[in-house]
């Protein structure tokens, strides 16, 4: 009886770690404007990482208000993940670029990550580790 007893603790302790949830809390400052939306992409590998939503976790689009824009990401699993944010001015629903592939709208990724020459930063350079806890955490457009 206390083996089964031990086991069945065991099995529910596990079972609880394994499917964790929490909430990834974002904020998004740097906004000039209010015009537009904030478009959040919501990624859990560096596949289509930062901007394609064919290819996110989690894609939406939110009011600005004030010049900032908070999101709730509910019932995530504890893990690696990365945000791509943009400021959608004319609402498209996209990130514009100019001839030469250079953003002409605001957008920020998760750890303030910033591109180069070779291109948009890596899914590695945005990394956040969500606890089953949860996170909040700042992203700043530019």
């Amino acid at each position: 009886m206390k083996t089964i007893l031990t086991w069945v603790v065991l099995q529910a302790l596990w079972t609880t770690s394994m499917f964790a949830q929490g909430a990834l809390t974002v904020n998004v400052t740097g906004f000039e404007t209010d015009k537009g939306h904030c478009k959040i992409w919501l990624f859990n590998s560096a596949d289509g990482f930062p901007s394609d939503d064919k290819k996110a976790l989690r894609c939406v689009e939110v009011p600005i208000e004030e010049l900032t824009s908070l999101f709730v990401f509910d019932r995530l699993p504890a893990g690696n993940y990365a945000l791509g944010v943009v400021h959608d001015e004319n609402g498209n629903h996209r990130l514009d670029y100019n001839l030469f592939r250079i953003p002409r709208e605001a957008y920020g990724i998760s750890n303030d990550a910033r591109g180069g020459v070779s291109g948009p930063p890596t899914f590695e350079q945005a990394i956040l580790r969500v606890p089953p806890t949860g996170l909040t955490v700042t992203v700043n457009v530019r």
